[in-house]
């Protein structure tokens, strides 16, 4: 709506000018209540996207925890139920969750049976006991525990299956999730259950909706776990789940076969096939670029094999979440890659122009979702909320909060930055007489932990975190942060000598920000030389080249 004149007829009716009515200047307080000032709003606002931005970065894109805290007990929703409990951490809920999803008479029956018989999950739980009363430190009320491997395997296990539940919708749903249970009781059909409930988990925080396929069609061997779709843009893929037994190996580690029985079945859509080596630490040599580097030779070796000719094109995300093998040690080796199938896309150590990489990335946002997410949201939440754990907010070091100094004197904090080699944060304070200090302060083990995990808003402040740049994407995702406030006067004013500038004045802030970020890195790249590559990127043999790559 307009402004409307002091001489116009109010739009409340009346008949009245709207000077004379709701315009009408208040010369004396009001007698009902106040509400917030808009300083007041902007302060509310500001945490608000501090801490949605974390709680995204914790939870992912997907169905947020939703939890609340009531005279003690927690209420924790899952999907169409709640459950409640005295529990202090999401991990904690996660422990009693995990214990119900199985059923408390099953675990029962399962601890009457020898150990050598008694479901892998079993075993899982009493080593995760044994190693928190050897290793637990308590902060407060809240005990904590390194990420020893049966810690990280139950946590992750009972997140994924949270997750997965969290987004029922339907009766189909339902009923695709039981099916998943009953496999994971079983214990010769449970790691593969697991897999697939770890894609699932991922998909979904990466901001996909699932579509479980039918049971019986899967028996048959004619369908995959699941369709996945990108609600943004409705694009839908193929999802296929297979896990390497390493007990079938002779030598090398064997997986390719996996991939070529995934392509084999038919569907009309594009696919996504996840592999997973469950590869023991150290099997194959870091120096060699290790696990990351074998797999994409190994594919890009079926690739060039003549019966790969009739496979169709696919992307493959090859995971090595071998938390089973390393239980009672911090796991080594984790993580996920992915990597093109007779495709020109997603090609680990391809030479491609930042031009085009940039377009490449915008036009499928889909697999750039899930890849940001698959770095991003590797760890299992600690709080319900997003905030940060174990971190004393009435003591936090915020951006424009006032400290009082140790004789006396009180500053505000106008700037600040973390010292980790001194666990120490340096802050800049405007004192009260106006001049400015450095003060160092020192910072507990969990305010450490809490910067690594959240160093945009640490400080109170969403600010850009600038990692090492490790590619030329690297950077220009660097300069397109540091730039996406500018005003497009700045931004033309930046480009004022450029051959182009008449046609860049047609063109929209947001378009601005990303040719000056592009041309910013190109400038610095011709000067500097690319970043050096990773060894596992130089250990990699070029793709395949074959006619049909898409």
């Amino acid at each position: 709506m307009g402004k409307i004149g002091r001489n116009q007829p109010c739009p409340c009716g009346s008949g009245k000018k709207y000077k004379r009515c709701h315009g009408e200047i208040q010369t004396s307080a009001p007698s009902g209540p106040v509400g917030p000032s808009d300083v007041e709003l902007a302060i509310v606002l500001k945490q608000h996207r501090l801490l949605e931005f974390q709680r995204e970065r914790q939870q992912g894109r997907g169905r947020p925890i939703i939890s609340v805290e009531m005279d003690g007990t927690r209420f924790v929703a899952i999907g169409h139920r709640v459950a409640y409990g005295p529990w202090k951490t999401f991990s904690d809920f996660l422990f009693h969750h995990l214990k119900h999803q199985f059923g408390i008479d099953w675990g029962k029956v399962e601890m009457a049976k020898s150990v050598e018989a008694q479901h892998p999950l079993l075993r899982w739980f009493t080593i995760t006991k044994g190693l928190a009363d050897t290793h637990s430190t308590v902060h407060g009320d809240i005990k904590s525990t390194p990420g020893f491997g049966a810690i990280r395997a139950i946590n992750r296990l009972g997140y994924d299956l949270y997750v997965i539940e969290h987004h029922v919708q339907t009766a189909e749903d339902r009923r695709a999730f039981e099916r998943m249970m009953e496999r994971l009781r079983q214990p010769e059909q449970f790691f593969g259950a697991r897999h697939e409930a770890r894609v699932a988990g991922i998909l979904l925080r990466a901001g996909f909706d699932l579509k479980w396929e039918d049971e019986q069609k899967r028996q048959a061997g004619g369908h995959a776990e699941f369709v996945a779709t990108f609600p943004q843009t409705g694009r839908s893929f193929w999802g296929e789940c297979k896990m390497r037994q390493p007990q079938n190996d002779n030598g090398a580690p064997k997986f390719t076969h996996l991939v070529s029985s995934a392509l084999q079945k038919e569907t009309s859509l594009e696919r996504l096939v996840f592999v997973e080596l469950n590869l023991p630490n150290g099997q194959i040599d870091p120096t060699e670029g290790g696990w990351p580097s074998y797999a994409i030779n190994q594919i890009r070796l079926l690739e060039g094999q003549p019966n790969a000719a009739a496979l169709p094109s696919a992307l493959i995300v090859v995971s090595n979440f071998s938390e089973q093998g390393q239980l009672e040690v911090i796991p080594q080796g984790l993580g996920a890659i992915l990597e093109g199938f007779k495709t020109k896309h997603c090609r680990q150590g391809a030479k491609v122009l930042l031009p085009a990489a940039i377009a490449e990335r915008e036009k499928n946002s889909e697999i750039e979702s899930l890849w940001r997410s698959l770095q991003e949201h590797d760890e299992v939440p600690t709080t319900f909320d997003g905030s940060l754990p174990m971190v004393d907010e009435s003591h936090r070091l915020l951006i424009g909060r006032t400290y009082e100094l140790p004789d006396g004197e009180t500053g505000v904090l106008e700037e600040a930055t973390v010292v980790e080699q001194w666990s120490k944060a340096a802050g800049i304070l405007r004192m009260a007489n106006g001049k400015q200090s450095i003060i160092y302060f020192d910072l507990t083990d969990a305010e450490l932990a809490a910067w690594k995990r959240h160093p945009e808003t640490f400080f109170g402040e969403l600010r850009p975190h600038h990692p090492p740049i490790k590619e030329p994407m690297d950077l220009y995702e660097f300069l397109l942060q540091g730039y996406a406030q500018s005003p497009k006067e700045k931004l033309l004013e930046f480009m004022a000598g450029h051959n182009d500038i008449e046609a860049l004045r047609v063109r929209p802030q947001p378009e601005l920000v990303k040719e000056y970020a592009l041309r910013m890195a190109n400038a610095i790249l011709q000067q500097g030389g690319a970043p050096e590559t990773p060894v596992w990127l130089l250990r990699l043999r070029p793709p395949a080249q074959s006619p049909q790559n898409t």
